[in-house]
């Protein structure tokens, strides 16, 4: 993964700005290349924010929409896109219940593949309501006992920071574009720390640990 320049970071930022399809798609990359750094931020928020025009909540959910078409893309062999609003309604457990549906199908055309897709997310939003409904019912009480509301989207956002890191993936791109050793150990550094500080800002809610909460934090110190 080449090193991005100002110049390309800017550009990008003003695509994003005039997008007006595929919007997931320039969020993820201004992610994938830490954009917000190369433009003088030290966190994603505060670039989305002031440069982007869009809160941090908004931004995760098309980091979410872009992750799932990609997951759809790789079951079926061709590049599938999946709406904001389906991957938001459906979540995680949904659009992998909707991939398992369409595994094993074998498109022969990238038009095929779309449809095989929708027919699958189709068919899990249209089963019985009765347990997502429960389950949400169960999650809003459980926020509510938690306490403030900012503690689901901190725990969304270290869930995506821990699944973009792959440090192997990272060194061996990062040598590949001859990036120096000290180049590359900040930049892993640089990704625990943004890690450590959601943790911090989650261990300073008033709040009681709940079980989801404890299994994120063990992952982040495996």
């Amino acid at each position: 993964m080449k090193r991005q320049t100002e110049e390309r970071a800017r550009a990008l930022v003003a695509d994003i700005l005039s997008a007006k399809d595929r919007l997931c798609d320039l969020v993820a990359e201004a992610y994938r290349y830490r954009t917000h750094l190369v433009l003088g931020y030290d966190t994603w928020e505060e670039f989305v924010e002031k440069e982007l025009q869009m809160s941090r909540r908004r931004s995760y959910q098309l980091l979410d929409q872009r992750r799932a078409s990609r997951e759809f893309s790789v079951a079926l062999g061709f590049e599938i896109v999946l709406g904001e609003r389906v991957v938001r309604e459906l979540r995680y457990d949904g659009i992998q219940e909707a991939i398992r549906k369409a595994h094993g199908s074998q498109p022969t055309s990238a038009d095929e593949a779309q449809k095989i897709a929708e027919r699958a997310v189709a068919e899990v939003t249209a089963r019985p309501r009765v347990g997502r409904d429960k389950r949400r019912k169960s999650a809003a009480s459980m926020s509510a006992r938690r306490g403030p509301r900012e503690d689901v989207e901190l725990l969304d956002e270290l869930a995506t920071e821990l699944l973009s890191i792959d440090p192997a993936r990272i060194v061996s791109t990062a040598y590949a574009d001859g990036a120096r050793r000290a180049e590359i150990i900040i930049s892993l550094r640089n990704m625990r720390a943004r890690c450590d500080l959601l943790l911090r800002q989650l261990g300073a809610r008033p709040t009681h640990t709940s079980p989801h909460k404890a299994r994120v934090a063990e992952s982040a110190s495996a």
